[in-house]
């Protein structure tokens, strides 16, 4: 299946990657400025410990400039893990990933009406879906809210 990684906005000032099993680079280019740039970057699969990602593959003799403005080349990124928290998000995952016996692949998947935990990923409008419905449920105007409103503030 041919899934879209990377996209940008109009001016030219984020770029938003997703990686689906980790081998992919969602761009290539000859030649690429990423200064100025912030890049968020949407994890769809679980990476073992120690997963090096590549954003940026360049294709040809042109070089690429500058760093993003959240992002450096190589950079860990940490997801602090807060043990006597309920809010924990690294313990809600590993909790959730037990719970569904997941070891690999996807991490957030489809459950049936049967409530059957379904091998298949969830696709962008399920996740706009299940957001625009929380949001009602919170008493917000739920028109105003899609998946890429969990990215707010990033």
């Amino acid at each position: 299946m041919n899934r879209p990684t990377a996209f940008a906005d109009w001016a030219g000032r984020w770029l938003a990657v997703g990686f689906f099993t980790g081998a992919e680079v969602p761009v290539s280019s000859n030649g690429f400025t990423a200064m100025g740039k912030t890049v968020n970057i949407t994890l769809n699969f679980a990476p073992a410990p120690g997963t090096q990602l590549m954003v940026v593959q360049n294709t040809g003799p042109g070089i690429i400039r500058g760093t993003f403005s959240n992002l450096a080349q190589g950079q860990t990124i940490a997801i602090p893990r807060v043990p006597d928290s309920p809010y924990c998000p690294v313990n809600a995952v590993l909790d959730w990933m037990a719970a569904a016996g997941i070891e690999q692949e996807a991490l957030f998947r489809r459950v049936t009406k049967g409530n059957k935990l379904n091998q298949d990923r969830l696709t962008d409008q399920s996740v706009a879906r299940v957001i625009k419905r929380l949001a009602a449920r919170a008493g917000l105007m739920a028109s105003q809210y899609a998946g890429h409103s969990l990215r707010s503030g990033f």
